[in-house]
């Protein structure tokens, strides 16, 4: 609950310095080279500052009919709804046009997914590709990663496997691995299990999949950054048109953008492959954690971050 806060003062943040010019950042935005030529893609190829108003964007839209059926997001009254992409919208008012920005913050991921949306995410990002859809051996290890994972949950507490312990029990957000010893300090038997099922098993699961497969596992970070097959027609507004990280203060004394990336371009998945697919535990699999309002307990459930 307290990192979703802190994400949603950071959005407004972002969106009040956008609408005011004064402050620079809308046109440090608009002077971007990533961010102009989308711009210059959707028409805006002239403007003023004046002409842009920015918003934040709803939390959530309908997803698309193949998401909800691999997600079991899918009702007898329509498809579920979920957490949409785009954080902000930058308008430019004389067109209407509509730039639809995610927006993260420190150390914001692109991605975390509990078993139910990674399959989702995995096996539409491949079976939607040509070059990936006839690939046996490629669906084969994504088939044996989301199983392994879904019979190493622990049902006993809830049915999507969330384990709940007291307020005060938490793992920490740190990737690098932990020891037996370590794993044997953590006081919920439960929990141990998941640690080593995340560690041992699930993890290097998934960095096979990135390092054998990288061309297939861009396409996937590039969906997790956008949304495109998430949201598809159902609820365009959903799907993001660049990824912007900023610093809103927290780094340094004045809020200033750090990154601004369009996913569907080399530049994009050099960057990813740079600061994620190589990094040692880039790619991740391992324990979230939050508690409610009243603090009565902490849920833990794996994810892939």
């Amino acid at each position: 609950m307290a990192n979703a806060s802190k994400k949603l003062k950071s959005e407004k943040l972002f969106v009040d310095l956008l609408n005011n010019p004064s402050t620079g950042l809308l046109n440090s935005f608009l002077k971007n080279r990533s961010a102009a030529e989308k711009l210059a893609s959707l028409g805006v190829k002239s403007f003023q500052l004046s002409d842009f108003v920015a918003q934040k964007g709803k939390r959530s839209y309908e997803c698309s009919d193949a998401w909800a059926e691999r997600s079991g997001k899918k009702t007898k009254s329509g498809n579920k709804k979920e957490q949409c992409k785009t954080d902000v919208i930058l308008e430019h008012s004389p067109t209407g046009t509509k730039l639809k920005i995610s927006l993260k913050t420190g150390d914001g991921r692109l991605t975390s997914c509990n078993l139910f949306e990674t399959k989702a995410l995995l096996k539409l990002v491949c079976e939607s590709n040509p070059d990936f859809a006839s690939n046996e051996k490629l669906k084969f290890i994504i088939d044996d990663l989301l199983e392994t994972w879904d019979n190493g949950l622990i049902r006993s507490d809830s049915k999507k496997g969330n384990i709940y312990t007291d307020y005060d029990l938490t793992l920490g957000s740190r990737r690098r691995s932990w020891t037996e010893e370590e794993i044997q300090g953590i006081p919920d038997a439960k929990l141990r299990e998941y640690k080593r099922l995340c560690q041992n098993v699930l993890s290097p699961k998934i960095r096979e999949i990135s390092h054998t497969y990288s061309d297939y596992f861009l396409k996937v970070f590039r969906e997790t950054a956008t949304g495109r097959l998430k949201f598809g027609e159902k609820s365009p507004l959903a799907i993001a048109d660049l990824f912007v990280e900023w610093d809103d203060g927290e780094k340094s004394a004045v809020p200033s953008i750090t990154k601004v990336l369009d996913p569907e371009t080399e530049e994009f998945d050099v960057t990813v492959s740079r600061e994620i697919m190589k990094k040692d535990k880039g790619v991740n699999i391992n324990i979230k954690n939050s508690s409610p309002e009243c603090k009565s307990h902490r849920s833990h459930w794996i994810r892939f971050m």
